[in-house]
Parts: C-alpha cells; sequence; structure tokens
C-alpha cells in the first residue's frame, strides 16, 4: 500500500492503492486508503473530491459492517470545510 508523504507523489500513490485494493476487494485497506486519500485531498484544497472519497468509505464501512471506521468517517464528514 502506499505511505502518504508530504510530496507531490502522494496523491496519486494513494489513488493506485485505492484502485488496487478495489480490485482485490480488500475493504478494510480499502477504507483507510480512502480516508487517507481524502485527508490529503482536503488539506491540499480539494474538500469536494474529499468529501466523495469519504463518502466512499462510509458506504464501503456500512456494507462490509465495518465497526472500526463509520464513527471517524462520520466525524470528518461533519467537519467544515477548509477554505482559502
Amino acid at each position: 500500500m502506499a505511505v502518504a508523504r508530504d510530496d507531490d507523489t502522494s496523491p496519486s500513490l494513494l489513488e493506485e492503492a485505492v484502485d488496487l485494493l478495489d480490485l482485490a476487494h480488500g475493504r478494510g485497506e480499502l477504507i483507510h486508503a480512502l480516508y487517507d486519500l481524502a485527508h490529503l485531498q482536503g488539506e491540499r484544497g480539494n474538500p469536494a473530491a474529499a468529501r466523495s472519497r469519504l463518502e466512499a468509505a462510509a458506504v464501503i464501512a456500512r456494507e462490509s459492517r465495518n465497526g472500526l471506521w463509520p464513527e471517524r468517517i462520520e466525524a470528518a464528514l461533519d467537519r467544515p470545510r477548509r477554505t482559502g
């Protein structure tokens, strides 16, 4: 899995990890990668993309009955969007 770093390669590495985990049906890891990618996208000023990733992670967590992630994802979705 990709490791998020504070450089320009992180988004593309995480997007690749998301694609591969989706293909491999790695649900728990996919939720984590989507969450990390959402955080990174939000920090880089793309709240719409971040929200989309969090919503996808929430759906997967519900479908897989993953008890670890829903509360954390909902808290992230409830946070105010960063501006500017």
